[in-house]
């Protein structure tokens, strides 16, 4: 009687048994499949060239992240449609990679079989920047009647164009800038700065008095704060900091 008892019991547990390892199957099996899933959707193969353009030309706007004006792209046909099918395709960026009027990147594959193609980007940087609005002569001090502003490509232009009405305010003209010529860091100095084999008056503060002599001339060229050398009346050469313009402070022994 104890064993009819125990039949059904055991049959029950095995039953029981059977359908947690039926449920387990199918959970590991779905779990697969979403998981095969998952990756040929971010690593698989992938012929929609709108796709990869896209990739691309985030990866050249995030280089002019900061920068002013408007960024316009060109970028040209993968057709990637062509190409052999690809497990796992990546952009790779060339050395020293950095925004330019004309960049060429590449999408490499490296499974299952290896090639790679390149594409060619296009940039245009639309934004204000400041140009003489007459020619200006080394020397000429920058007011409001010597620059105009004028929209163009910042990628057609030096690096250190000037944008900023504000970066030209104290500067003069280090070289002579034919009108319409846009303004640039380099081709400007501050007023303050003291040039090359000018004439200075060198100082030197002490304890409760202070030293001044004139016919002092600048061996280099200098802003304020900065060291230069300079030879003295008596033909000594001595280095102070410039303080202003035509002002040098000798530095203490």
């Amino acid at each position: 009687m104890l064993v009819q008892k125990r039949i059904p019991v055991l049959i029950r547990w095995w039953l029981a048994r059977l359908m947690l390892v039926l449920l387990a199957c199918h959970l590991h099996t779905s779990l697969a499949a979403l998981s095969q899933k998952e990756s040929a959707t971010t690593s698989g193969n992938s012929t929609n060239d709108g796709d990869w353009v896209d990739r691309v030309e985030s990866l050249v706007r995030e280089q002019a992240h900061g920068l002013a004006g408007e960024l316009i792209l060109q970028t040209d046909p993968l057709q990637l449609a062509q190409r052999s099918a690809c497990d796992e395709l990546s952009i790779v960026k060339p050395a020293g990679f950095r925004l330019r009027s004309r960049m060429t990147l590449s999408l490499r594959c490296v499974s299952p079989q290896r090639w790679s193609t390149y594409v060619e980007v296009q940039a245009r940087l639309h934004a204000n920047y400041w140009v003489a609005a007459k020619t200006l002569r080394p020397g000429d001090v920058l007011g409001p009647e010597s620059y105009e502003v004028r929209a163009g490509d910042l990628l057609a232009l030096p690096n250190d164009v000037l944008l900023d009405r504000q970066q030209m305010l104290g500067f003069s003209a280090r070289q002579r800038i034919p009108a319409g010529q846009a303004l640039r860091a380099g081709a400007l100095r501050s007023t303050d700065a003291v040039l090359r084999g000018a004439l200075v008056k060198l100082t030197f503060q002490g304890k409760g008095f202070t030293i001044s002599r004139d016919g002092a001339q600048a061996l280099e060229e200098g802003t304020v704060g900065s060291t230069i050398a300079v030879r003295t009346a008596n033909g000594h050469i001595v280095s102070g900091v410039v303080r202003g313009s035509g002002l040098v402070e000798l530095s203490s022994p």
